[in-house]
Order: C-alpha cells, then sequence, then structure tokens
C-alpha cells in the first residue's frame, strides 16, 4: 500500500468516499492504493471500526474493487442528474444484503443483529447505499485538479478540490502559467 494522500473531504464521514478513492485517475496515470489482499486487509484495518471481529475482515479485493467501481459509477450519475445505472444500483444492493435477526435485550428493546459477520465489502455497500439515500449524495463531486477524480463532500458551493493540498498545487500551476505568459509577451519594436 502506497503512501495515503490527505483524506479527500467527506472521507471522515463516509466509509464509500474513502474506499472510491483508493483508485485515482489523472494525468499521472492511476494509482491503486488496494492493490491486493494484504493492501486490504490494512486498508480495513484504518477504515472499518475496531469492533469487527477479525474472522470477518477476509474479504476479496475483486469484490472490494466492484463495490468501489459500483459507487463510483451511482455517485457520478446523481452528480451528473442521470438516472441511475441498474448494473451499479443491482452490485452494491446485492452485496450490502445481509441476513439480520431480531433479539431482545434485558431491557427489552428490540435489536436486530446480522446473522452472520458482516464482511467489509458489505458494511462499504450499506454505507454506500446510507449516502445514495442521503441528501449527502447530490453533493458529492470530483476534485477539479486536472490531475485527480478523487470525490469529495461539498459543504460550500466555492470548495471545487477533494483536498488543500490539490488546491494548492492548482493554484500554484495557475500562477506559474500566468508568469510564463507575461515572460512569453515579446516587446514591441520600435520604429
Amino acid at each position: 500500500m502506497t503512501s495515503a494522500p490527505e483524506p479527500a473531504h467527506g472521507e471522515e464521514r463516509w466509509l464509500t468516499l474513502a474506499a472510491v478513492n483508493t483508485l485515482v485517475s489523472g494525468t499521472f496515470g492511476s494509482s491503486d492504493r488496494v492493490t491486493d489482499e494484504t493492501a486490504l486487509a490494512a486498508w480495513v484495518r484504518e477504515h472499518v471500526p475496531p469492533a469487527m471481529p477479525a474472522s470477518a475482515v477476509r474479504a476479496s479485493r475483486e469484490e472490494f474493487a466492484a463495490v468501489c467501481t459500483a459507487a463510483r459509477e451511482l455517485l457520478s450519475a446523481i452528480g451528473m442528474g442521470a438516472p441511475l445505472p441498474a448494473a451499479a444500483l443491482r452490485r452494491v444492493n446485492r452485496a450490502a444484503a445481509h441476513p439480520m435477526h431480531p433479539a431482545v435485550n434485558a431491557a427489552r428493546e428490540l435489536q436486530l443483529t446480522p446473522a452472520r459477520p458482516v464482511s467489509p465489502v458489505a458494511m462499504l455497500a450499506a454505507d454506500a447505499v446510507r449516502l445514495i439515500a442521503s441528501g449527502d449524495a447530490s453533493r458529492v463531486r470530483t476534485c477539479a485538479a486536472v490531475d485527480c477524480d478523487r470525490m469529495f463532500l461539498q459543504d460550500h458551493r466555492r470548495r471545487i478540490w477533494c483536498s488543500a493540498r490539490c488546491g494548492t498545487r492548482m493554484r500554484a500551476r495557475r500562477r506559474a502559467a500566468r508568469l510564463r505568459s507575461q515572460v512569453a509577451v515579446p516587446a514591441q519594436r520600435r520604429p
């Protein structure tokens, strides 16, 4: 697993954003921070609540990547105001489904508990379902930096970058281009 970039805005709130941002494409190529089962286990330890039983931490990298891709497709469609892709919707819903059974505690309160350990992929898919159904889904954006496609939660209309790092990098890039254009303007000839 390569070094983690600065978290995108909203990753602390939505596991889905942290997951879809493990694969980033840009002008410099693609970067996948979850390349194998070992990297996935490290990502799960970092992002999934510690109360999850160790036996449930195992997950398939292919399942994880498929749910991340489907979640990204769904969030992109919402952002564009397009209909939700049926195949992506089926994949997320299927991965989120896990049987629950009712239980009652000593205070006679009903509790729904998983009939089997919930996998990290199921947790991710369930989080994606909650995000897509929430009002936050319409505020998910893709970073405006030319070399970044991470998704983030836009908390005000002027936020266009996933992180301060992308914003700083793009402002420096624009300033350098402006300085280059000023230097490139030839001096006018005198008659």
